[in-house]
């Protein structure tokens, strides 16, 4: 496997979420988002300059350059394969062509388990990559993060992705 494919791979398995030192040292640069609207399960610090935005169930956001688009939403574990069909749905209203059989293994998101399923994709621009990692909070509860992204973007936005990704907490219940 090549350096850049090992990089972005690295990334996709943290899902890409993270700001860069200066947000961590500036609370003003960040902004801290509730995932599970009506029983919070997880939190998660994204950038101002991602221009965050609150969805249902969590946040999504854009890198400043408009390479990467993150997302963060409250899943029920017992949903996860029904959460996987609708994520497909929303990759491809998106206008995300999934190419060849998803890459899934499994990997750790601030020390809580997570599986990670990848595809190599298409969007308007050309070629890119798209994720989702399941991030098992306890029994009932996990976190479904979705990523896409080109290769310069995923590279120029690393910092940041590991940030956001080191930034999820789960919620003591």
């Amino acid at each position: 496997m090549s350096a850049q494919k090992q990089r972005l791979r690295n990334v996709l398995t943290a899902i890409a979420f993270a700001a860069t030192a200066a947000f961590a040292a500036s609370p003003a640069a960040a902004k801290s988002f509730t995932i599970g609207d009506d029983r919070p399960v997880a939190v998660i610090v994204v950038p101002d300059s991602w221009n965050p935005q609150a969805i249902e169930d969590g946040v999504e956001a854009t890198s400043p350059d408009n390479k990467v688009y993150i997302a963060a939403e409250a899943v029920e574990i017992k949903d996860v394969a029904e959460a996987l069909k609708q994520a497909i749905e929303f990759f491809q209203e998106q206008g995300i062509t999934l190419a060849g059989e998803p890459k899934q293994s499994e990997t750790k998101i601030n020390g809580l388990p997570a599986i990670d399923v990848t595809w190599n994709a298409k969007d308007k621009d050309g070629p890119t990559y798209a994720g989702l990692t399941f991030v098992i909070l306890n029994e009932q509860d996990s976190v479904l993060l979705y990523f896409w992204g080109d290769a310069e973007g995923v590279k120029l936005n690393e910092p940041a992705l590991r940030m956001i990704s080191d930034s999820l907490k789960a919620v003591p219940k």
